[in-house]
């Protein structure tokens, strides 16, 4: 780790103790006690860190003992952070009540973490053990900034590189064939072995024919696999086609149910083996079918033979298997393989021009100064498709023909990590980012590989880690928005697909972003440590051989593929310094599951995000209340039926996802006296809200809004206060809406952020349009008039014989896409 990472670490710590100093004391030179006085001394203490550490923000730093140094110092700058957040924490906590107590917000008191804007009132408790908390951390930064001098860290340590401000494989089909230089001799043979023995199809049941696509990382096996699948001859020769990624995870009965999903394009509720394959075997039955199974690293040839056996009663058919590994040909081909080799160098430097001249900026001008450059670049990437395109993508962002020297003449060409096969290319695309991009793509190391991702989670993620540092003129989710942009522009992050609402009245969309195995190494390289993926079942084991290492985890995924013993827990409980738990679902068991969820709780203090997305458990422990930095919450799918009324006094909560808790029937009255709630997600789940949720107005997602029978009136009302809602809005029960609703009300026009709206009159099990008076909801609808900047709409059992004069209105030239649904009393478009 160069000193740029730790740096601004500092850094942010160092702005947050100003903000806090300024706003929290009568005077700056008086601190009114032991922890405001310790919290001073802190600062200047890291103030002076961070001054020394600008001398080498931007080195690589090779030395092992100066690495170790930063490493430790690392530590404190986080343990640092924690102080200073609980710190924050009570002058919330003092801010919430001081706001309870006089019945309402108080001017200048609202606490907003993201923007650093920070003021409370002047009578603050804190935890008696802070103040030596805080001392001890000071001392221990001095003890480590003692050696300095002695590690003499310096310009001799690394090359100094200019600032440039400013886990996970899973692949699909879809790919941009613009960008795919070369493989036309391998795309024709490996064409002409899939359409060989073409007439023997007679669904009469026969053998499975499966090609193995062999190459090194980032050679463009996927690729070649890509072109292949979608060429017109193959798709017309086939009756269905599937692909699956299966990576380093071959999972029988996970791979088969996948393998049905793509084939058919439907749900599968089985979980057996058995019944996975029965009806794998039954819908293949005398059908054509190509299945790709891409990425495969499996070296056990019982459990290929496992996975075949449908595949070989069904009948015939065609595989394609891409793999890094002879063994893994070995035991699945039945053809030869196809070896692909490394893309000749003019094909690689079509590819490098296209991404880094053609498609940059200003590309005219600059396209003669920097070919010579870009061609010995090229030379470099050694034939690799993916080192091509990534190093390509990085320079596109660069007019300046030294640095395109810099990168040239980097020592990184000649250093490759044996056991990560870190690709030269990659290191250096990662050493071209801005160093808050680089803590957020470290960041994504935490997910396995494999996992799809999507923008909206990642984007919440990080700003519960408060990675996302926002000027005053812009929201951190707009900030998180661009830094994901920025990395699928630079081919770190690719997209993979789209996904769709999960509901019929859910009109948002949402890419589905991956990342290739190569750069999940680089992301994993680069976090050294902080961030680890494991099944749950191994907690112990990586503890007894690692426990050093262990201890400084900061984030962690849990893979349940079978239930925690007593050990692991034990030793996820000694984790106290972690700051975000994610799991995949959970078999926690139940007989201690609410007695260790409440020990967790009690233990992990310092968490900032916790994700029991469709974990088993029935409830939150009180204990919950605990967790003073939690800044994420998501029980998605959880099945609970109610909320601790502790969860409101979580007042850093910024994003609470309770979509699909479907037996939760209403929020705490307390919810609303968290101040910094953005993102309160219920997409249909029916959850009742409290009155007075027109005051969250720094809340930006809403997902849905269901208006009452009786409560209708005051619910529009809040409605208008939430001025910040922005993205997706479904609005339910308009049919309890009379003609009474003035027709000046207004409570959407306002929201410009707003791009997906739903308007639904359905209420539960039928709809009846013969109740609902055509002029009053007419009328309604008018008065649901959104802001010309909505994108889509759809309006659900609208009971008018005509639409709103607004729908049509040329002023709504950004609406792409309309959808009416069961409108039946409806006999006219709108012009």
């Amino acid at each position: 780790m160069g000193g740029g990472i730790l740096s601004s670490i500092i850094k942010w710590t160092v702005e947050k103790l100003l903000a806090l100093a300024t706003t929290t004391a009568s005077s700056p030179a008086e601190p009114r006690n032991d922890v405001e006085e310790e919290l001073r001394k802190l600062q200047r203490t890291m103030m002076r860190i961070q001054a020394k550490l600008d001398d080498s923000e931007e080195q690589d730093i090779r030395d092992e003992p100066v690495r170790l140094w930063l490493s430790e110092l690392k530590d404190v700058a986080y343990d640092a952070q924690d102080a200073v957040e609980e710190y924050e924490y009570q002058v919330l906590r003092a801010e919430a009540e001081s706001r309870s107590r006089g019945g309402g917000r108080h001017k200048g008191m609202h606490v907003e973490v993201c923007d650093y804007s920070i003021s409370a009132p002047s009578r603050i408790s804190f935890p008696e053990d802070l103040a030596s908390k805080l001392k001890k951390i000071r001392e221990r930064f001095d003890e480590i900034t003692g050696e300095w001098k002695a590690l003499r860290l310096g310009k001799k340590h690394g090359k100094r590189r200019r600032d440039e401000s400013g886990n996970c494989r899973q692949t699909s089909s879809c790919f941009d064939e613009s960008i795919v230089f070369g493989r036309e001799d391998e795309k024709e043979k490996l064409i002409g072995l899939l359409l060989s023995e073409a007439d023997d199809f007679d669904g009469r049941g026969g053998t499975v024919s499966l090609i193995p696509i062999i190459g090194m990382g980032g050679v463009g096996k996927t690729t070649l696999a890509q072109l292949v699948y979608n060429d017109p001859r193959v798709f017309n020769c086939f009756d269905t086609r599937g692909w699956v990624c299966v990576s380093e995870e071959f999972d029988v009965v996970g791979l088969t149910r996948k393998i049905l999903v793509s084939f058919f394009k439907t749900t599968v509720d089985y979980t057996e083996l058995n019944e996975l394959q029965q009806e794998l075997k039954e819908n293949l039955q005398g059908k054509k079918f190509l299945l790709v199974l891409d990425d495969v690293w499996n070296e056990k040839p019982s459990l290929w033979e496992l996975l075949k056996v449908p595949l070989l009663d069904a009948g015939v058919g065609k595989v394609i298997v891409t793999t890094r590994n002879e063994c893994v040909a070995r035991i699945m081909q039945t053809m030869e393989p196809l070896s692909l080799n490394i893309l000749s160098f003019d094909k690689c430097w079509m590819l490098f021009e296209k991404l880094a001249l053609l498609e940059g900026l200003d590309s005219s001008s600059r396209h003669n100064d920097l070919v010579e450059i870009g061609r010995k670049i090229v030379e470099k990437c050694k034939g690799l498709p993916l080192a091509v395109k990534v190093i390509a993508r990085a320079l596109s962002y660069e007019d300046d023909e030294d640095k395109w020297m810099d990168i040239l003449e980097s020592e990184r060409w000649e250093l490759v990590d044996a056991n990560l096969e870190i690709l030269p290319a990659l290191k250096i695309s990662y050493d071209c980012l801005p160093i808050d991009l680089k803590r957020c793509f470290r960041y994504l190391s935490l997910f396995p590989k494999d996992t799809v991702l999507y923008e909206r989670y990642i984007v919440h993620l990080w700003m519960s880690q408060g990675l996302l540092r926002p000027p005053r003129s812009k929201q951190a989710e707009d900030i998180g928005s661009d830094y994901v942009r920025n990395l699928v522009e630079r081919s770190i992050l690719q997209i993979k697909g789209i996904r769709t609402g999960g509901h019929a009245l859910d009109p948002e969309e949402e890419k589905e972003l991956v990342m290739h195995d190569l750069v999940h190494d680089l992301a994993q390289s680069v976090a050294q440590g902080e961030s680890l993926s494991i099944a749950a079942n191994k907690l112990a084991s990586i503890f007894q051989r690692d426990g050093d290492k262990f201890h400084k985890v900061r984030h962690l995924y849990l893979v349940f593929d079978d239930r925690m013993a007593p050990t692991d827990v034990k030793a996820l409980l000694k984790l106290k310094r972690l700051r975000t738990l994610i799991t995949n679902g959970s078999r926690f068991n139940e007989k201690y599951c609410c007695e260790f969820i409440d020990e967790l709780f009690h233990n992990l203090k310092y968490l900032r995000a916790l994700n029991f997305s469709r974990t088993h458990i029935s409830g939150l422990p009180d204990s919950i209340g605990d967790l003073k930095l939690l800044r994420y919450l998501s029980i998605e799918g959880a099945n609970i039926d109610s909320l601790p009324e502790s969860i409101c006094s979580l007042y850093n909560l910024q994003i609470l996802s309770l979509t699909g808790t479907l037996g939760l029937r209403e929020l705490p009255s307390g919810i609303l006296n968290l101040p910094n709630i953005r993102h309160l997600m219920l997409s249909h789940t029916r959850i009742a809200v409290p009155r007075g949720l027109g005051k969250l107005t720094y809340l930006q997602t809403l997902d849905c809004f269901a208006l009452g029978p009786t409560s209708w009136r005051i619910e529009i009302e809040e409605l208008k206060g939430l001025v910040n809602l922005r993205g997706k809005l479904i609005i339910e029960n308009l049919r309890y809406v009379d003609k009474s609703v003035p027709r000046t009300e207004t409570p959407l026009q306002t929201k410009d952020r707003i791009e997906f709206l739903t308007l639904d009159w359905y209420e539960g099990g039928t709809c009846k349009d013969e109740d609902m008076d055509e002029d009053t909801s007419k009328q309604v609808l008018e008065c649901f008039r959104p802001h010309p900047n909505l994108q889509r709409f759809l309006i659900h059992a609208y009971g008018g014989a005509r639409f709103a004069t607004w729908l049509g209105d040329s002023s709504f030239s950004k609406l792409v896409n309309i959808e009416i649904v069961v409108c039946l009393k409806c006999n006219l478009l709108p012009p």
